[in-house]
């Protein structure tokens, strides 16, 4: 009987070393992994030409500056380029026709003086609308109505501004059987003006920064959407970024989300790290403006570029002096 027992108990020790000793094996190989990802392979990307024409933080007008002007219009832009804007933001949708409209929303109803799907919309229905009808400037005046202001198309964007950079959201809300038209349409204007290096595409739909990527031969610079930047931020807030290997060329993230303060300055500096960008919307306040920069952020969308150019200057002269 005590035998027996003697046998089991061997046995059950035999088992737990096993199984210890597995462990340590696995947890010296994790450290080992670790230690070489963070150390020596550094799984960075390739800096895009996108991001070596400036020096210092991007000031990114969003819709050309939506406090400013109406929203992704010609004024917009033309004011954002007279401020000193280094980029121009703003968003697609594809009208009936196949033309690329600058607008927000995939109605015309909230910016314009008319109803209606794009979609379902010519270029030419789209730009007879009045859209500085909504808009209302900092002094709560309705001062583009009737003004002449039209909603443009990708063409004339490419056209009229061919030495600024540019980032294009492709909208999700785009219909999905003519996803890969856009791009397609998109890429081709690119193209034709010699602008892959000015273009940056962005989403918050994964699929479509993917099929960019397939449809462009992987020339297009991109931004994250939602599963990439949820992968990156996790890797960074939890110290598993030697295990995040980057699909994208840069993050446009809000201030926080889920609880998650996304200006730490580990975001930013792992991004560094892989030679991508962070850069935040839609901030339009200057205070905010300030702590971002000093925080080390490569870009800042807004609807306020002035105030920005005003932050920027600012900042490089505090630096300058230090």
């Amino acid at each position: 009987m005590t035998l027996s027992r003697t046998v089991t108990y061997s046995k059950k020790k035999s088992k737990k070393t096993i199984i210890l000793k597995g462990f340590l094996v696995l947890f010296t190989a994790f450290i080992i992994s670790y230690l070489l990802l963070l150390f020596v392979f550094v799984p960075e990307r390739e800096i895009h030409p996108f991001f070596t024409h400036h020096d210092g933080p991007l000031n990114i007008a969003h819709q050309g500056g939506y406090h400013l002007a109406p929203s992704s219009s010609i004024a917009a832009f033309d004011k954002a380029v007279e401020i000193g804007a280094h980029v121009l933001e703003y968003d697609l949708h594809i009208t009936k026709d196949g033309k690329l409209a600058l607008i927000h929303d995939p109605t015309v109803n909230r910016t314009t003086d008319g109803t209606g799907e794009v979609a379902a919309m010519t270029l030419a229905e789209v730009q007879a609308l009045d859209a500085g009808y909504s808009f209302t400037d900092l002094s709560g005046e309705h001062s583009y109505r009737g003004q002449g202001v039209y909603i443009p198309d990708l063409r004339e964007m490419l056209e009229r501004y061919p030495d600024k950079l540019h980032l294009i959201e492709i909208k999700d809300t785009n219909p999905y059987e003519r996803m890969d038209e856009i791009i397609t349409t998109l890429w081709s204007l690119v193209e034709e003006f010699k602008m892959q290096d000015k273009v940056l595409i962005a989403s918050f739909d994964s699929f479509i920064l993917e099929r960019v990527t397939e449809l462009t031969g992987g020339k297009a610079a991109t931004g994250g959407g939602k599963k990439e930047t949820t992968f990156f931020v996790i890797a960074h807030k939890f110290f598993l970024h030697p295990f995040y290997f980057p699909k994208v060329d840069s993050f446009q993230l809000p201030l926080e989300q889920v609880g998650f303060d996304l200006t730490d300055q580990k975001l930013i500096k792992g991004a560094s790290r892989l030679n991508q960008q962070v850069h935040y919307w839609t901030i339009n306040d200057k205070e905010t403006m300030v702590r971002l920069l000093e925080n080390g952020a490569h870009g800042i969308i807004t609807d306020r570029p002035d105030l920005l150019h005003e932050a920027i200057e600012e900042y490089k002269q505090s630096k300058a002096s230090e």
